[in-house]
C-alpha cells in the first residue's frame, strides 16, 4: 500500500544525498497550508477545516506505521510558502492580481468568488498557490539531482545501477483552485494554482510537466488546457 511506504519526518528533506539509501528511496514531500487560518463568517458554506483534517489524518496514519515501513520512502510535511507576484503573473492579469492583494475588488467580484476579502484570506490564497508551486519545483529539482547522481554512479561502476529518477513525487494538501480565470475568480477560487505551478516550472525548466489534480468533479481549468 502507498501509506506503508511513507517516512514521516519533522524536518525538510535535503537535496544533498547522504547515502545510497537516500538516493534510491522514493522522494515524496507533502505541503500543507492550514497554518494560515481564516475566520470566515458564521454559517459560511465553505468547509475550510477539511484541509487540516486531511493533513492530521495523513500524519497520524504515517506515524502509526512500523519503522521499517516508514523507512521505505523519504517523506516529510512542509508548510506551504506564499506565492510571489512574479509567480502569479506568469498566468494571471497583473492588474487583477494587484487589485485582489490590495483589497480593491468589488462586492460583486467577491460574491462571485464566494469569500469576503481579508488579509487572512490573502495569505491563505497565496499559500494555496505557493504550496503547489513549491511541490512542483521540489519534485522536478529532486528528479534532476537524482538523475545526475545516478548517471555519475553508473559511469564510475562496473555493471548496472537501478535508475530511480522516476520515484520523485510531491503533493499539496490544498489548492486545486481550478475555477479561477486569468482576470477574475469564481467558485471559491481566486488564482489557479495548477496553472501557475505549470507556468513557473516551464519558465524555469523548459520541459514537459505533469501535475495531477485530485477532486470530485471535472470542470476544466481554462488557464492550463
Amino acid at each position: 500500500k502507498f501509506a506503508a511506504m511513507l517516512k514521516y519526518s519533522s524536518h525538510s528533506a535535503s537535496f544533498v544525498e547522504a547515502d545510497e539509501k537516500a538516493l534510491i528511496a522514493p522522494f515524496f514531500p507533502i505541503y500543507y497550508n492550514d497554518v494560515y487560518e481564516v475566520n470566515l463568517p458564521p454559517g459560511h458554506r465553505f468547509p475550510i477545516g477539511k484541509y487540516r483534517e486531511v493533513r492530521i489524518s495523513l500524519q497520524s496514519k504515517i506515524e502509526a506505521l512500523s519503522q521499517d515501513e516508514q523507512s521505505k520512502v523519504d517523506c516529510d510535511f512542509r508548510i506551504s510558502p506564499l506565492a510571489t507576484v512574479e509567480q502569479l503573473i506568469t498566468t494571471h492579469d497583473e492588474h487583477y492580481v494587484q487589485r485582489y492583494l490590495n483589497g480593491k475588488m468589488t462586492e460583486l467580484e467577491n460574491r462571485n468568488i464566494g469569500f469576503p476579502w481579508s488579509l487572512q484570506h490573502v495569505n491563505r490564497t497565496l499559500s494555496s498557490v505557493g504550496g503547489t508551486v513549491a511541490a512542483a519545483l521540489s519534485a522536478w529539482e529532486k528528479y534532476c539531482k537524482r538523475h545526475e547522481l545516478i548517471q555519475k554512479k553508473k559511469h564510475n561502476r562496473q555493471g548496472s545501477f537501478e535508475d530511480t529518477t522516476h520515484l520523485c513525487w510531491s503533493a499539496h494538501v490544498a489548492g486545486g483552485t481550478h475555477h479561477a480565470f486569468k482576470d477574475y475568480g469564481e467558485g471559491f477560487c481566486i488564482f489557479s494554482d495548477i496553472a501557475v505551478a505549470a507556468n513557473v516550472l516551464l519558465q524555469k525548466y523548459p520541459a514537459p510537466a505533469l501535475i495531477q489534480q485530485s477532486n470530485n468533479h471535472t470542470q476544466k481549468n481554462q488557464l492550463s488546457t
